[in-house]
């Protein structure tokens, strides 16, 4: 907890003193906003000037939402001649190659909890090769005079390994003026606060989270923004012969405040949430309350060096971290009270350096470690994981402002409660397109 406190008052100093320049990611922003091909629609004759027509797409940037990995705004865009909507169908394809080493790690995100503890003479190292993180999808925002600011997306995503993908939905939601409902990025996450990475996890404390949610999120006087929400509840309980996993009956309540822009910004974001579980020895429903604390920011100290950061801790919060939605965390059994369970309290911390050499050449920093700290009498020892560790260095190389080509080498360690270990390597590349 204190370097919980610690951290928290880095970033809040870090946040009073961002730097306002522009920045060589700022203008590699501009020429991706440049690069539209704009079709007009609507009975107006007047057509928008180059300014007009940056403020509009700019607005489907400055998402606070957005990751590093979304796809860009579409290259054909329908535009209304008023300026006040525009709609586009995009996408990306992107293709990746990874070869892991002392371990294979499979699939295309290198989380240190699927690190294999014990050697597998199959498979001591490995390659992989997919399309695996592309992307289509559809949308239409603008400026309504009556509700201000809104936007339509709906995103499917190809996932899976080798020859074998499958198309799934990832976002789908609406957005008008301060209010969201749908499939979208849980409250408690902070995407805009996340490095870019070649493999698809990132650091293994990062809160990734997608939810059904309803929010509700406002601009205060100044750079100050809170939000609020409730969202649906997906909770991974370990389940044994003595407890069941029991339906869900009370949403996730979310909240954040945040000072800043989505490029510069410090935010604290908590949650609470209510599990319910089946204590099969006494035949009775239990309820466990289970809390979290997210704390993110990125700030720019220089104008060619971005730093992002975020720390977390709390209970029965497992399912929204990177490394321990792995698992079934959010609920584990005691050793000496069969039947019963509790949230069990975890910790974990990242931080990147970004540094842009050129607009469209820029490499990372990231260390990352997550841990858990169950009671000494639950039912989680042995081969269980306990901590995991996460360091990636990479650079990527825009060729356009929509083709884009990275490499990346990855080191990940994960450690048991038995005090077993072991560390794996990753190189990766990948080249990807947005249209």
């Amino acid at each position: 907890m204190r370097t919980f406190l610690l951290f928290a008052g880095a970033m809040m100093a870090a946040g009073m003193a961002m730097a306002q320049s522009s920045s060589p990611s700022d203008e590699q922003l501009q020429r991706l906003m440049s690069s539209h091909h704009i079709i007009y629609f609507g009975d107006s004759q007047q057509e928008l000037d180059s300014v007009q027509k940056a403020d509009l797409i700019e607005s489907f940037y400055l998402d606070q939402y957005r990751h590093a990995q979304d796809p860009r705004a579409p290259y054909f865009m329908l535009m209304s001649r008023g300026g006040k909507m525009a709609m586009g169908i995009g996408g990306k394809i992107q293709a990746l190659a990874f070869y892991d080493m002392h371990g294979m790690v499979n699939g295309n995100g290198f989380a240190p909890y699927n690190i294999p503890v014990a050697s597998n003479p199959l498979a001591p190292n490995g390659m992989q090769m997919n399309m695996g993180n592309s992307a289509i999808f559809l949308t239409a925002f603008g400026t309504d005079r009556h509700f201000g600011n809104y936007m339509v997306y709906l995103e499917a995503k190809f996932t899976g390994s080798g020859n074998n993908h499958y198309f799934a939905l990832k976002k789908a939601y609406a957005t008008v003026g301060d209010w969201t409902l749908g499939l979208a990025k849980s409250t408690f996450t902070d995407p805009a606060s996340q490095p870019s990475t070649v493999e698809t996890e990132g650091p293994n404390s990062e809160v990734d989270a997608s939810r059904f949610l309803l929010r509700w999120m406002h601009k205060l006087p100044g750079k100050w923004s809170v939000a609020a929400s409730i969202e649906n509840a997906t909770d991974n309980i370990a389940a044994s012969q003595y407890s069941a996993l029991s339906t869900t009956y009370m949403p996730n309540i979310a909240a954040f405040i945040q000072y800043g822009t989505q490029k510069q910004h410090v935010r604290l974001a908590g949650i609470l949430k209510n599990m319910r579980y089946r204590d099969l020895t006494a035949n009775r429903n239990q309820y466990v309350t289970g809390w979290g604390v997210n704390l993110t920011g990125c700030a720019r100290p220089l104008p060619a060096l971005t730093v992002f950061a975020g720390a977390n801790t709390g209970k029965g919060i497992g399912s929204l971290v990177n490394d321990l939605s792995k698992g079934s965390n959010d609920l584990i059994g005691y050793a000496d009270d069969l039947g019963k369970m509790y949230a069990p309290m975890s910790f974990g911390y990242y931080g990147a350096l970004q540094y842009n050499f050129r607009p469209n050449l820029f490499s990372t920093l990231i260390f990352s470690q997550e841990r858990i700290l169950p009671k000494h009498r639950s039912l989680y020892d042995g081969d269980q994981y306990k901590y995991g560790l996460y360091g990636t260095a990479n650079v990527f190389y825009s060729i356009t402002p929509r083709c884009v080509v990275g490499a990346e080498f990855t080191v990940g360690n994960r450690a048991n409660m038995d005090h077993t270990s072991r560390v794996a390597y990753r190189a990766g590349l990948t080249a990807e397109f947005s249209f």
